[in-house]
């Protein structure tokens, strides 16, 4: 969905500049509320529209023939950026989950269970990480997010 060099300006930017595209051939016509986000819908617009409207950003002013340029390739699959080797280093996220049919888990008891489960898995998970690691001291996360999709509402 991300693409380098284009943020949240430089989409909105280029949403307008599609729509307006669209909008001037009735058999393509695209509404204000459609979500108009695809490489393929800004490869049909043509390149002197995305580069007047890169050039309305401060950002491209005066490179936004380049930068069009440059954002088209990319909706081709074509970068001519490095690839930067990690030399091998550690993932940068660290995941322990559990997938439970429907109705498994069904009362706060089985909940804090789970949970139990997962926070005794993660630190064996870690350990192991230390074992390879070439810095152990960066085997760690600096940062943990629990994300717990709910299906019945009567557990909150």
């Amino acid at each position: 969905r991300k693409m380098q060099n284009v943020g949240y300006r430089t989409m909105r930017t280029l949403e307008g500049t599609i729509i307006d595209n669209f909008s001037s051939s009735p058999s393509t016509a695209k509404t204000q509320t459609e979500k108009v986000k695809t490489v393929i819908d800004l490869l049909q617009v043509p390149y002197e529209s995305i580069v007047g409207s890169l050039r309305s950003l401060p950002a491209f002013q005066g490179s936004s023939m380049e930068q069009c340029d440059l954002l088209l390739q990319r909706c081709r699959g074509l970068d001519t950026n490095e690839v930067e080797d990690d030399e091998g280093g550690l993932p940068k996220t660290v995941s322990v989950e559990n997938s439970f049919r429907r109705g498994t888990v069904c009362n706060m008891e089985s909940v804090h269970h789970a949970l139990r489960d997962l926070l005794h898995r993660l630190p064996l998970l870690l350990n192991d990480r230390t074992s390879w690691a070439k810095d152990p001291d960066r085997a760690f996360p600096t940062t943990i997010r629990v994300t717990i999709r709910m299906v019945d509402r009567k557990l909150q």
